[in-house]
Formats: structure tokens, sequence, C-alpha cells
């Protein structure tokens, strides 16, 4: 039995010495920038679009079959205008995780990435021909699994995107400085950030938008989870100048009931419009969670805190609602409470407060509102209360 084993092990060893002789001849001999000549002429059979690969290919086919490509440009069809171009990109895909309908991606890296995107009012758009190549049949059936989703690494370094979508009326620029992710998985957590520019002319939009969370994708339910996520923007949106907002906290988005749910969510906003000037305001939340689907709508300890000035004269609003709930016809909840100050040479000082709310999730009804308003000034003086549901 032994010498069978020994046999066996030795065939084994020799079957593989084999295997890794013909790969390395196939990775050593294979000229994959013997083939640029053919993928040129497909393009340009196919899509009557210019294909320029300038720079060297890569090509390693095994444990991975990693691709490298640089200086490649790809034309608008029909026309010698720039669509694409990418100074640096690399994939690498394991292989014997194909053979069982999973793609593993080792990593995807590009660096360099320019492209245009174009829609007019007709909603005829320069990838149209691109996308709309015939797919092969699918003859595969429900009881086959599903193939798998896994991403080591993505890393993307100066990606740009021109705009020009007439149907939605968005033109402008967007770079994607930078985007790093963990391992991109089915229903696991991966670390990712990113940081991007905005220069829109419509909307006129300008600034950088940058974060990092802890992401994770159902891709059965197309649902997203972010936890400890960090988002901040800083730049001008349209006539608001001098923005400085920054969001955090958990995000979860449920992409069967299209609902979302909420934690430990807080606003930081600072901003100038016209003589309007924002500045150190607080929009704290504990809990939100809204299904519109099931008719569900949950705010836990709600803290808004409004500071700033107008014509240089201060302004303040605050509001806390401690608890709502609504399910379907029935609805819980608490008071809210808040108060409204001016200053200047006419203040104004409103303290407001109501009853518990009544109703159902589609009619939300405010009972017993008072509202306290006074105003003590050189030349003006009022007192007044104001009662109201609502």
């Amino acid at each position: 039995m032994s010498i069978w084993i020994r046999r066996v092990a030795l065939g084994v060893l020799g079957l593989l010495l084999v295997l890794a002789a013909v790969l390395t001849w196939l990775v050593m001999g294979f000229d994959a920038n013997r083939y640029k000549g053919i993928a040129v002429d497909w393009m340009q059979t196919h899509h009557q679009r210019t294909l320029a690969i300038n720079g060297p290919i890569g090509l390693s086919l095994f444990p991975r079959l990693e691709i490298t490509l640089a200086d490649v440009t790809l034309s608008e069809a029909g026309k010698p205008d720039e669509f694409a171009a990418i100074e640096r990109a690399e994939l690498a895909v394991d292989v014997l995780p194909l053979l069982n309908r999973e793609l593993v991606i080792g990593r995807i890296a590009a660096r360099g990435v320019r492209a245009v995107y174009l829609r007019n009012a007709q909603g005829v758009r320069n990838i149209d021909d691109l996308l709309n190549a015939e797919a092969p049949p699918d003859n595969s059936n429900d009881s086959q699994k599903p193939p798998k989703f896994d991403v080591s690494r993505i890393a993307l370094d100066n990606v740009s995107l021109r705009v020009k979508d007439d149907l939605a009326a968005i033109a402008g620029a967007v770079s994607l400085k930078s985007l790093t992710t963990g391992r991109l998985q089915d229903q696991a957590e991966s670390p990712v950030a990113f940081d991007v520019q905005l220069d829109l002319s419509s909307p006129a939009v300008k600034g950088e938008l940058s974060g990092s969370t802890q992401l994770t994708l159902d891709l059965a339910t197309s649902s997203v989870g972010l936890r400890d996520a960090s988002i901040a923007f800083n730049g001008d949106a349209a006539s608001v100048k001098a923005i400085r907002a920054s969001l955090k906290g958990h995000v979860n988005w449920d992409g069967t009931a299209s609902a979302i749910d909420a934690q430990s969510l807080q606003l930081l906003l600072a901003a100038t419009a016209g003589g309007i000037k924002i500045d150190s305001s607080t929009l704290a939340i504990d809990r939100l969670a809204f299904n519109p689907a099931a008719k569900g709508l949950s705010l836990a300890k709600l803290s808004f805190q409004l500071k700033g000035t107008q014509d240089a004269q201060p302004r303040a609003l605050t509001l806390n609602w401690p608890e709502l709930a609504a399910t379907g016809d029935q609805i819980k909840g608490s008071a809210f409470n808040g108060r409204v100050q001016r200053g200047g040479p006419a203040p104004l000082d409103v303290v407001f407060q109501s009853a518990a709310p009544t109703g159902s999730f589609d009619t939300l009804s405010l009972p017993g509102f008072e509202a306290t308003i006074a105003s003590r000034g050189a030349q003006r003086k009022l007192e007044a209360t104001v009662k109201a549901n609502l």
C-alpha cells in the first residue's frame, strides 16, 4: 500500500511540475502587446471608435489573471473627440474561483483616468453604443447559485468625469481625487475613504466632498449599511457661500422596503447666504427610522440649534423633540418645545411648545400648540400669546 501511495504522490507531484512549467511558458512566451491591433480593429469595426494603446500591456495568468494597461485613449463614436483616457490601470482576478462561479478580484487600481458623459435633450447618450452591445443568451436556470462578488481592494487616484446632461440639467466636472477600500464582499464590512472635487455650473456647486465609513453591501436586497460615517463638504452651492458642513453617524438603507434607519446622527453647519450668516449650527438625532411601505416613522431625541446673524444682528432657533413614533393608524410621542430669538433694535423672543401628538402616519396632529411672544425695544413693546391646533 505504501508503495502505491508513494507512486501516486510522485505522479501528482510530476503533474504539478509539468503544469507549472506549462503556465510559466505561457506567461513568458505570450506577448499581449502583439494583440493591440486586434483590439483596435475590433473597436473601430463594432463601435466606430478609435482606440489607442500607447503603453505596454502587462499580463500574467496564474494564480491570478493580472492585466496592466498604460496610456490608453478611446474616442467618441464616429468622432476624433476624446471619450476616455487612462494613464495606468491594473486588474487582478483569481482564476480558480471562476470555475465555481465566484468572482474574486484581487485588486482594482487606476490613476489618471478621464471620461466624458454626454446626454442630449432627447435622451441620447454618448455611451449607448457601448451599453447596447448584444449580450450572450442567458442559458442558466434558477436553480444555479448566483455568482459571488469579492474584491480585495480598490485604489483610484485622479479620476475625472466631465458631464453635460441636457435632460437632467447637469453640467460641469467631477474629480475623484482618491478612493480606497478594503475587501468588498457581500454582507461583509469594509473600510472606505473618498475625496471628491466638484466643479459644476448646473447646478452651481463648487467645493470638496470627502469622507470615510465602514461599508456593508447586501447585493440580494440592494441594501447598504454605513457605520461610523463621517462626511464633510466645504464649498459653495448656488447663492449659499462658504459652506462648511459635516455629517456623522450610522445609516442603513433597506433596498427591498426603500426604508432608512439611522442612529447617532450629528450635522454641523456653517454658511453665508446674502445677509444671513449661519455659524456653529447643529442637528442631532439619536434615532431616525422611516419605512413608507409599512407606514412607519420613528424619531428619538431630536435637538436642533441654529445660530447666526442677519444684517449683523444675532438670530437663534432651538427645537427639542424627545420622541415621535407612528405605525399605521397609531401614533405616540412626546411634546416638543423650542425658542426663536432675534436681536437688534426691534428684538423678538418667542417661546413655543406643544402637547403630545395624535393622529396617524398619514395625518399628524399637534394639539395644544402655544407660543409666547415678547418684544421689548426702545420704540416698541409687545407681549402676546398664540394658541392653536396644528
